[in-house]
């Protein structure tokens, strides 16, 4: 967590104090945005892990230690949970909005989507509570409607073939993934 911090503060360009204006990188919009959505991710990072700090010593601190403990237990499933969701949830949006796959390997998906259900599975099999079972069994979700979305825009908008030179020749080359 701490690392991330420290990169972001090595690699972050500012400009120097007193520098002039020529001298300044041109910016836009969107690149500044993009620099102040990094650093308010590693903000709410540090924060969400100061709370989730702060509520184990609370709950050792007013409740019996195996108490605590079931409660903290419960409460990190759920928070697992939520940063499940947080994780999948952005790149399934931009797959929906740019009706492409882009750079994810379907292969991948193909096989983390039912891995994640097997794990969920050998969690609800040994009998252990939810907090144990529920973020696999959210992620093959999510996994599953990702896959199932990137095939469906696969075969909806196949590629367009794309033209190389070999040999002062042009060629088509095939971009299909399904030849």
């Amino acid at each position: 967590m701490f690392g991330i911090l420290i990169l972001l503060m090595i690699f972050f360009q500012r400009p120097k104090f007193g520098a002039p204006a020529q001298s300044l990188p041109n910016i836009t919009l969107k690149q500044a945005i993009t620099r102040h959505f990094l650093l308010i991710v590693s903000f709410f990072l540090y924060i969400s892990l100061m709370v989730l700090y702060s509520t184990l010593g609370f709950m050792l601190l007013f409740t019996s230690p195996q108490r605590s403990l079931q409660h903290f237990t419960d409460f990190l499933g759920i928070f697992s949970v939520c940063v499940t969701i947080v994780m999948w949830l952005p790149q399934m949006y931009l797959t929906w909005r740019l009706k492409s796959p882009g750079t994810l390997s379907l292969l991948f998906l193909a096989l983390q989507a039912p891995g994640s259900f097997i794990a969920g599975c050998f969690q609800l099999a040994e009998g252990t509570r939810f907090q144990s079972w529920l973020p696999f069994f959210v992620t093959g979700i999510q996994q599953t409607i990702l896959l199932g979305m990137c095939i469906y825009y696969t075969r909806k908008y196949p590629p367009l073939p794309t033209l190389k030179e070999e040999e002062g020749y042009l060629k088509i080359e095939s971009a299909a993934l399904y030849e």
